[in-house]
């Protein structure tokens, strides 16, 4: 849920501000299972809930700097977003053996509280229009991922937490996001679009899986990502009471895919290549 307040001096200094209220409920289930070639085998099972609720702000500035130019450029700064949540997690075992001797053993935590803090983002973007047929504009985004904390006030949870903060600190590093875009409006109503978005990734390229939920969660996969590309084209209809755009998005994306939570063994490869056809219809009353 967001609140927004934004004004303007001599429509040249334009400033916003908005207030941000989040409200987060997530639910993950895994299993994992083995079978050896004398017929044992055994199967780990997982679950994870959290729930919580954080707050942030969003300040940005846009100006003008020339009177008979519509070049613009603004600057924006995203607070983090103070969190207090909530988790709940179990796991359990079970064993199955060639002779029939079976055992299964499990573990579930009671619900615990604590806070964790996103990090600070920062934004530049510039703007320019000729007339009212082209638009083109480029924005880039920077937050340093490393800087994400965890905190707690009991002995034994805050110890733990400060240790994965450290973990946090080696294994993330900064971010940035670059975002171009352009309109064509070859007529009053027809108007298309292109636009290309590239993100770095999180990751260190030594990073490896450290989050063990109070060593109760028995998952030992992970995925390094790496950048992300994004390719957009799109066509938008306007006419009297209404609009009509459609957009087409390419995603490309690889990662290194480990089973089991060490470096050291060989990853596999994996792509998220995706593509995303989007069609909006609106109407004005």
């Amino acid at each position: 849920m967001d609140a927004n307040l934004s004004f303007n001096v001599l429509d040249k200094y334009f400033f916003g501000l908005t207030l941000g209220v989040y409200s987060l409920d997530s639910h993950r289930e895994s299993l994992y299972g083995e079978t050896a070639f004398d017929g044992s085998a055994y199967d780990i099972y997982n679950y994870y809930d959290q729930r919580g609720d954080g707050v942030d702000l969003k300040f940005g500035f846009i100006c003008r700097p020339i009177d008979d130019s519509n070049f613009r450029f603004g600057v924006s700064v995203h607070t983090p977003t103070w969190y207090r949540l909530e988790d709940v997690c179990g796991s359990e075992i079970c064993l199955a053996s060639k002779n029939g001797l079976d055992y299964t053993s499990s573990l579930y935590l009671d619900p615990w509280e604590y806070n964790y803090r996103t990090p600070w983002k920062f934004a530049l973007s510039l703007g320019h229009t000729i007339g009212d047929y082209f638009a083109i504009g480029a924005e880039y985004e920077y937050t340093d991922m490393s800087t994400a904390h965890y905190s707690q006030h009991d002995d034994y949870l805050g110890a733990y937490y400060r240790e994965q903060n450290e973990y946090i600190k080696h294994n993330l590093k900064g971010q940035s996001t670059l975002k171009l875009g352009m309109e064509v409006k070859p007529a009053p109503s027809f108007s298309i679009r292109a636009g290309y978005n590239y993100i770095s990734s999180p990751f260190e390229s030594d990073a490896y899986n450290t989050i063990n939920y109070l060593d109760n969660f028995t998952e030992t996969d992970f995925t390094n990502w790496k950048d992300t590309h994004r390719f957009t084209v799109g066509l938008g209809y306007r006419y009297n009471g209404g609009y009509i755009d459609l957009a087409y998005q390419y995603q490309s994306q690889k990662g290194d895919f480990y089973a089991f939570d060490d470096v050291d063994l060989k990853s596999t490869e994996i792509n998220n290549d995706r593509s995303q056809l989007l069609c909006t219809f609106g109407f004005r009353f």
